[in-house]
């Protein structure tokens, strides 16, 4: 590792890296930046000796654990799980990543989905996500709930632990006896209007209350 802590050795598409023309002795072995996966915890001490040499090479072993972001549902008042939300994600120049599901979570894939619905639990899973900051959105929200605000997030080459995040969702608040409200709808009424957006007003109870005929 260089003194400004950047690695010297960068493995290739196979997870293999030589390291050539290093003096007999003692080192240590750190790993410093894991794109899509977890930095390895331990740090290894080696020592070469003459007996190796290219053809005969000390090998050492990392074993990481993909990188996930878990996304949970929630009720923003009683924190029960959710389901029936959609989501999408997009980068940082605001392009939608395409998703698939892989052995039970979603993974970035050019023959993906622009969105993924979450499961009977309220949850999914991201996995590999490469260093960057990203966008989640909620493209449809659960029955009877407003949509959450979006979600921004970053991830790292040097992440330690697994991502979580929870999203609370707040149910529509619908009038009760007495109340009025207005409600605005975007393309669920069909009016014969050019300007395509309306409101409606509910009359309940009291004086707003409409004698029937």
């Amino acid at each position: 590792r260089s003194p400004s802590g950047n690695p010297d050795i960068v493995t290739d598409k196979v997870g293999k890296a030589l390291v050539e023309a290093l003096p007999v002795g003692e080192f240590e072995i750190v790993e410093v930046a894991a794109p899509g996966y977890l930095l390895a915890p331990n740090v290894r001490d080696v020592r070469l000796d003459a007996r190796h040499n290219k053809d005969n090479p000390l090998v050492v072993s990392w074993f990481n654990d993909a990188l996930d972001v878990h996304v949970q549902k929630l009720d923003q008042t009683t924190k029960r799980a959710l389901k029936g939300a959609h989501f999408s994600l997009e980068d940082e120049d605001g392009k939608t990543l395409l998703l698939k599901a892989e052995e039970g979570v979603f993974k970035v894939a050019a023959d993906g989905q622009p969105s993924v619905e979450v499961d009977e639990e309220g949850r999914f899973t991201l996995r590999g996500l490469l260093p960057g900051s990203y966008f989640l959105t909620e493209v449809k929200a659960p029955d009877g709930y407003l949509p959450a605000d979006p979600i921004f997030f970053t991830l790292t080459d040097k992440e330690r632990e697994q991502r979580i995040i929870s999203i609370d969702n707040r149910p529509m608040r619908f009038p009760v006896t007495g109340e009025t409200d207005t409600w605005t709808l975007v393309g669920a009424l069909c009016l014969l209007n050019g300007a395509g957006l309306f409101s409606i007003k509910r009359l309940i109870g009291g004086k707003g209350q409409r004698k029937r005929r």
